[in-house]
């Protein structure tokens, strides 16, 4: 279970590291993060669309090779 755990967390800090570098803010502090959930303020630049942001995340969770392990 502390693998399993590990895992999670690592895996919660690269979405973070990513999705902050794509202009969200995460709505809590990263001491407070959930290592199963986390919850984002969508980025604030011009054209932002959630419509397209959320159809190119379901294409590349899709189409990769880890989605059924």
């Amino acid at each position: 279970m502390a693998l399993q755990r590990a895992r999670y967390q690592q895996n919660q800090w690269l979405l973070c590291q990513g999705i902050q570098e794509l202009g969200f803010r995460s709505l809590l502090p990263f001491a407070l993060h959930s290592s199963t959930i986390t919850s984002f303020y969508p980025p604030e630049q011009a054209g932002y669309n959630f419509k397209t942001f959320y159809l190119c995340l379901l294409s590349a969770i899709a189409s990769s090779r880890y989605w059924l392990d």
